[in-house]
């Protein structure tokens, strides 16, 4: 990588360097929302944008001043038919992000139903390279640590955010991902923190992909042996350790969608809410909040 949306007032942007303020030009204009069309890379201000890039549309949400020791930056990764307003109702990782210190990028894939692959080639992936690009752009423009940048995936967008680990893994803190998962064959040498979640019950993604992934991750990073963490009643932990010492975390859950149907365990764990990709059912670990939990304790 180059070293480089609760909404905001128009004058209130984050307290970090655009371009401008690096080589002495002026800042640029404010835009509204939905006025970045024809942009590869957010405005530097607080709240929500939309910005378009090529057929991809991304949702960026910025908190009004980072933190001390800077901020971070939350690539969130929808699944198939999904928007990047799908993702944040799902995930809240805007939400529950924001105030943490976090950027939360949110793309959307073109189409209708929207989609990472091609429906004609799924071996064809067209718009990793825009999404990876508009990260880049961001980091730089948004003056965030590179090594800050932390990719979350559900369903097809699991399977993106795993071929990114594997393009990008030296720019990668950390790796969250949901029912799926690509590229377990080309991994990189390089350990990076994972946080990989599976239902039980999944009925469209089925749960053997868990021992797939597991199994890859051991055998590219020499993976220690299991340790099983605190679990509740419907899920169980296992975690990993690689010779590095990065740690690599196995969450696998009896939650089913309460929207019921053909999805079964397909879903995203946290509180229930009427999302058709929502877990289900009572006690049951909150996914986003464990998730930023780990990215503060990586240092944001």
């Amino acid at each position: 990588m180059q070293h480089e949306a609760g909404e905001g007032a128009a004058g209130d942007g984050p307290a970090v360097a655009t371009d401008g303020a690096r080589d002495g030009r002026a800042e640029e204009p404010v835009a509204p929302d939905g006025a970045g069309a024809g942009r590869c890379g957010p405005v530097a201000r607080a709240g929500r944008q939309e910005v378009h890039c090529g057929e991809v549309r991304f949702v960026v949400t910025s908190p009004g001043a980072c933190p001390e020791g800077g901020c971070g930056l939350v690539l969130d990764l929808h699944g198939y038919g999904m928007t990047a307003e799908d993702e944040e109702a799902h995930t809240r990782l805007a939400a529950l992000g924001v105030p943490r210190g976090y950027v939360v990028v949110q793309p959307s894939a073109p189409g209708w139903p929207s989609s990472w692959e091609r429906p004609e080639r799924f071996d064809l992936h067209p718009h990793d390279a825009t999404v990876w690009a508009f990260v880049e752009a961001s980091v730089v423009h948004l003056g965030i640590a590179p090594s800050r940048v932390h990719v979350v995936g559900f369903s097809q967008g699991a399977l993106v955010a795993f071929r990114l680990l594997a393009a990008h893994a030296a720019d990668l803190a950390s790796l969250v991902a949901v029912a799926g998962a690509d590229a377990l064959d080309r991994l990189p040498a390089l350990p990076v923190p994972v946080l990989y979640a599976h239902g039980r019950l999944d009925r469209v993604v089925p749960y053997a992909l868990m021992g797939a992934v597991e199994a890859a991750i051991a055998a590219a990073w020499s993976l220690g042996p299991a340790e099983v963490a605190p679990s509740g009643p419907a899920s169980s932990f296992v975690v990993r350790r690689t010779m590095a010492g990065k740690t690599v975390e196995l969450l696998s859950h009896d939650l089913v969608v309460d929207l019921a149907g053909p999805l079964g365990g397909h879903c995203w764990p946290g509180p229930a809410a009427p999302l058709p990709y929502r877990c289900g059912g009572g006690a049951q670990p909150d996914l986003t909040l464990l998730a930023l939990d780990r990215f503060d304790a990586l240092g944001r």
